[in-house]
């Protein structure tokens, strides 16, 4: 009996050895980041299929939040433009509902964004509307593809910059936070290496004492295997429960649409969101299926439907 049993402890005993060992030096291995790994990412639900109501956050918070595209990532010019332009086609839709901006859609891919003389209290669409008509443009009058246009040639300006940090500290003031396993711990982190990095040391010259060569090359081995743990941790994602319970919810707001918007005599629940429904579509990426909303209510935007087609 003892004979299977002792090979079984020894492995159990070295296995722990080791994992004690690495957990000096990945901060993913270590138990405790590990049980605030699966705090963090403790499956969240919205426990509702669908969601009927209107988003309180604004079109660009939307769009961040549902493509978990908290950051510029991508350096690639062609995909910032193509950011860009979302952005400006979904805060335009909106300001339109709000009366900030007229729209004449009698082209409908290309439809002609009017100035207004109202004062916008948001700073976003204040943004969009100072933009539109003082940079690109000093007349009352352009179309969505001349905005297009400027933003393909001027993607790289300071102020698109400018304009993804603000929306990206508006989402992170919601609790909606995306970033890696170092940044999101901080603290935690600077505390974990506090502990773990004068251990490693002891250990370095307890083997220089013991085997002085095998000391001196455990020391640069050490270091690389620091080096790499705190890279490696870089990599991990973090996405605050907050961040994950909204995207569900945007799905379920999603799924919704897709499966109501063919409406003909419906109650308010299903007609207060169809003037936002442009906007969402759009952010969704639902605009190319054609989906008919009905009549409900008048000036629903049905050019849409193909404008991915033809610009982005």
């Amino acid at each position: 009996m003892n004979e299977h049993i002792y090979p079984i402890l020894a492995i159990f005993f070295y296995g722990t050895i080791i994992y004690l060992f690495l957990s000096l030096f990945f901060p993913r291995v270590n138990i405790f980041f590990q049980i605030g790994i699966h705090k963090k990412y403790k499956r969240v639900r919205y426990e509702s299929e669908y969601f009927r109501n209107i988003l309180t956050y604004s079109p660009s918070e939307i769009f961040y939040i549902y493509n978990k595209n908290f950051k510029l990532k991508n350096k690639f010019g062609i995909f910032k433009m193509s950011k860009f332009r979302k952005l400006f086609l979904i805060n335009l839709l909106k300001m339109e509902l709000l009366g900030y901006i007229n729209i004449d859609f009698t082209d409908k891919c290309n439809f002609k964004i009017i100035k207004k003389d109202v004062l916008i209290l948001d700073e976003e669409y204040k943004f969009v509307n100072n933009y539109i008509f003082g940079c690109i443009t000093t007349n009352k009058e352009i179309t969505l593809y001349e905005i297009y246009d400027y933003i393909n040639q001027n993607y790289k300006e300071k102020h698109f910059e400018e304009w993804d940090d603000f929306i990206q500290r508006k989402i992170r003031k919601r609790g909606f936070y995306d970033g890696n396993f170092v940044t999101f711990y901080g603290d935690k982190i600077k505390t974990f290496y506090k502990i773990t990095i004068p251990i490693i040391v002891i250990i370095n010259l307890f083997l220089i004492f013991i085997e002085f060569q095998v000391g001196i090359i455990l020391i640069f081995v050490f270091t690389l295997f620091l080096v790499f743990g705190y890279y490696e941790a870089k990599n991990i994602k973090v996405i605050s429960d907050a961040g994950v319970y909204e995207y569900r919810k945007m799905l379920a707001l999603k799924k919704f649409l897709k499966d109501f918007s063919i409406i003909d005599e419906r109650g308010y629940e299903y007609s207060q969101i169809l003037e936002e429904y442009v906007v969402y579509a759009s952010i969704f990426n639902m605009l190319k299926n054609k989906i008919y909303i009905g009549n409900v209510i008048a000036g629903i935007k049905y050019f849409l439907y193909d404008y991915q087609n033809d610009r982005i």
